[in-house]
């Protein structure tokens, strides 16, 4: 029962967002209403990682519905102090830093 709620905020949210974003091809330098944005598209992805966690099938139907892209899982970092560690494989440290 409590996804449910999540999911219907999530599609709240969405309608919400697109509704801005086509207000900002006309006003592009509207900065007030770009930060109520962004502090949008942070909850929606907070929700959407939440829903990720605790129903994966859920999820992947919210999605599918709304038409989002799965962009919401935890993500690796790239760590500035290890060379090629963006390409996801283990690499050597740099001299003089880390390990």
């Amino acid at each position: 029962m409590i996804c449910c709620v999540h999911v219907l905020a999530v599609a709240l949210l969405t309608d919400k967002i697109r509704d801005l974003s086509e207000h900002f091809l006309q006003h592009k330098k509207d900065y007030h209403s770009m930060r109520g944005l962004q502090g949008m598209l942070n909850q929606r992805r907070k929700l959407l990682s939440y829903l990720r966690r605790s129903n994966f099938d859920r999820y992947a139907f919210v999605l599918h519905k709304l038409g989002l892209k799965d962009t919401y899982a935890k993500q690796e970092r790239y760590d500035k102090y290890r060379v090629g560690s963006w390409l996801g494989a283990p690499a050597e440290a740099l001299k003089g830093y880390g390990n």
